[in-house]
């Protein structure tokens, strides 16, 4: 696993290295507007003391805000998807990550690689012949689109602790600081939960990737009080928790960590995961009805249950509003998006609409479920092959 910074916030008239205590003084000045009597000016010349003191002020009563006027941009090389599934869980970030739908695995290890390689070859032909208009004999790689999808769904025998994701991240100080905390809070507690064999092989990850961040750690920036953890992980407490429709709205599905990891990007919702207590695993929809072929690639995902491939299920738990889910539909309800996730998104959408008072509202602004193109107002400056008929397709 490596860490690199790329890019921070400068104060005017720095040199364009990172220092951390020229950051911390930055901060402190920012502070500062809160009470200046003139302008901003003045606190950029103002005495190094008083800075300071205003900096000891703000770090230890918890006020903690300010330390978010400094971004870090860092780019994580090899960490494991899980890893990048608990930072883009949490909501002050900018991530733009390797795309495992859109590019190739290379020198995956063991099994999953050899499955992942064999079940590309085996989804291509499947693929081609059920969608032929995804084949492009004018383009100089005819059946590109075709490999995406395969590869899209082969990813699901890939462990979620193999180190493979690449991402450039943007972080505020104290965002980061306080995911330092809640992933050492995770470790020092995780004895008490009872998924043994999945923090086995987390935590090392968890303590590499905090040990590479420590020249940001500051001494005081920690969310005192705030009892702030991990969001990515449900409490056990509400496991069981129940469905609930009108403007706002909890649910609860099955879902993959690849879908998982599709879901929580859209940042306007909120949603964790819960282990299920026996192994289950996603069938593609194009095999489906195949029963050779199903019972082949759930031999082989059972074959590798123990290192948590992406295509595991999950309990996954979602909550927003109407307006949080309709900006969702607008974008994860589409031919484009990965058929799981797009499926997800029309059951939550029929269950709102159904069960919600405000059901009505919704389903005018979805043009009765249609895909998201043929919404009210939609524009589309990416049309797919399956335009309005997604919802018939299988891959």
């Amino acid at each position: 696993m490596e860490v690199k910074l790329l890019a921070c916030t400068k104060p005017i008239g720095s040199d364009g290295s990172f220092d951390l205590n020229e950051s911390l003084n930055f901060s402190a000045k920012m502070a500062g507007i809160c009470y200046v009597q003139d302008n901003f000016e003045k606190i950029l010349n103002e005495p190094e003391e008083n800075t300071k003191k205003r900096l000891n002020r703000v770090l230890y009563s918890g006020h903690h805000s300010v330390f978010d006027h400094v971004k870090l941009t860092f780019e994580f090389s090899k960490i494991p998807k899980i890893l990048a599934m608990i930072l883009n869980n949490e909501k002050d970030y900018s991530t733009s990550e390797k795309s495992a739908r859109f590019t190739k695995f290379e020198n995956l290890p063991g099994n999953e690689g050899i499955l992942y390689d064999k079940w590309v070859n085996k989804l291509i032909p499947i693929i081609q012949e059920k969608y032929p208009m995804l084949y492009n004999e004018k383009a100089k790689d005819p059946i590109l689109k075709i490999r995406k999808l395969a590869q899209e769904n082969a990813r699901y025998f890939v462990s979620i602790f193999t180190p493979t994701t690449d991402m450039g991240y943007t972080v505020s100080l104290r965002q980061l600081n306080y995911i330092i905390y809640m992933i050492e809070d995770y470790i020092n507690n995780c004895s008490n939960c009872s998924n043994c064999s999945f923090n086995e092989k987390l935590i090392p990850y968890l303590k590499e990737f905090i040990l590479l961040l420590e020249d940001y750690r500051v001494d005081g920036l920690i969310p005192k009080g705030k009892c702030r953890r991990l969001s990515l992980f449900g409490e056990e407490e509400y496991r069981d928790i129940k469905d609930i429709y009108s403007y706002v709205y909890q649910t609860s599905f099955k879902a993959t960590y690849s879908c998982m990891a599709q879901n929580h990007r859209h940042r306007s919702e909120s949603c964790f995961l819960y282990i299920l207590d026996k192994f289950e695993f996603y069938v593609p929809e194009i095999i489906e009805d195949n029963e050779s072929l199903k019972e082949e690639w759930l031999n082989d995902a059972n074959s590798i249950s123990s290192i948590y491939p992406q295509g595991t299920l999950i309990k996954v738990v979602q909550t927003g509003n109407l307006d949080t889910l309709l900006l969702k539909a607008r974008e994860r309800v589409c031919g484009q998006a990965q058929l799981e996730i797009m499926r997800h998104q029309v059951n939550i959408i029929n269950n709102f609409i159904k069960n919600s008072e405000y059901g009505y509202i919704l389903e005018e602004k979805t043009n009765n479920q249609t895909a998201k193109c043929m919404y009210k107002g939609s524009t589309c400056s990416s049309p797919c092959p399956f335009g309005s008929k997604q919802f018939e397709r299988k891959i």
